[in-house]
């Protein structure tokens, strides 16, 4: 990983660490729930990511074997699938009734 990357983003957290405990009045212990959470959605996310590049994996070759129709595989390099998984699991997670 890139140092000046590491770097961003660790003054980046402690910026909003500060600013949460100092100014917007958060507590310390509800950082430990948060970053529970912040867990249980990424979790959520790689899930959907596996699911949604596995079956479009497997229908491009579906369509591939049963069909005349060559679909590439390369369309799974897309980033859009990142972005749709990540809105799907962050979607996943705020759908518990307990938020």
């Amino acid at each position: 990983m890139e140092p000046f990357l590491v770097l961003v983003v660790v003054v980046t957290s402690l910026g909003a660490y500060l600013v949460g405990v100092r100014w917007r009045g958060r507590s310390r212990a509800s950082l430990r729930a948060a970053l529970g959470r912040m867990l249980e959605s990424l979790g959520a996310i790689v899930v959907f990511a596996v699911i949604n590049l596995g079956l479009a994996g497997a229908l491009a070759l579906g369509v591939r074997t049963f069909t005349e129709r060559f679909v590439s595989l390369y369309m799974l390099d897309d980033m859009v699938w990142v972005v749709v998984s990540v809105l799907q699991g962050i979607a996943w997670s705020l759908w518990r009734p307990d938020h």
